[in-house]
């Protein structure tokens, strides 16, 4: 909810009045929209760090943020991509399969093997020989996004950042 407090003379007021009546209140509040979603980026991907164990960069780089404009007043956060590889998560060969971490926790995985002629990925054998072999999967970025702490921290930073942006905007529109 947006409340908005008024003060001064009558003359202040209406030409207050008449500035939010202009299209340049839609562009305030795709500023305010935008100067939020920067912040909840930034918070949404610590979160995943945490929670996935992949390193910043990498989530970084699956990310798109698409800003509001005055026309729009929609911002958006995607996350790209699949599931990322075992590879991706610091693999050692031991004696019972391959130890990895993914979603932040170091686990071994029996039975498993790396195969450094497939970029060090972590493999299971699907049948009794050889072959098939069949590559193991971590975290999705855009599953893990809208879970858990990546979620909470997206819903926190907006309710603590938005309204007092908008209210920013709202004050140098004014010019108060």
């Amino acid at each position: 909810m947006l409340s908005v407090k008024v003060s001064g003379s009558l003359a202040e007021i209406r030409a207050g009045v008449e500035a939010l009546a202009s299209p340049k209140l839609r562009q305030g509040f795709a500023f305010a929209i935008n100067h939020t979603l920067g912040k909840t980026e930034t918070q949404v991907n610590r979160a995943l760090v945490k929670q996935t164990g992949l390193k910043y960069s990498t989530i970084k780089a699956a990310m798109k943020r698409y800003s509001a404009s005055a026309g729009t007043l929609k911002g958006e956060i995607v996350g790209r991509g699949s599931h990322t590889t075992l590879g991706q998560f610091g693999p050692r060969q031991t004696s019972k399969g391959v130890s990895a971490a993914p979603w932040g926790e170091r686990q071994i995985f029996e039975g498993t093997f790396m195969v450094a002629r497939y970029g060090g990925e972590v493999f299971r054998r699907t049948g009794s020989s050889r072959f098939p072999i069949k590559k193991l999967y971590g975290p999705a970025i855009p599953k893990e996004m809208v879970k858990d702490e990546a979620e909470a921290a997206f819903h926190r930073t907006v309710a603590s950042e938005l309204p007092s942006r908008v209210n920013h905007e709202l004050s140098r529109l004014i010019g108060g």
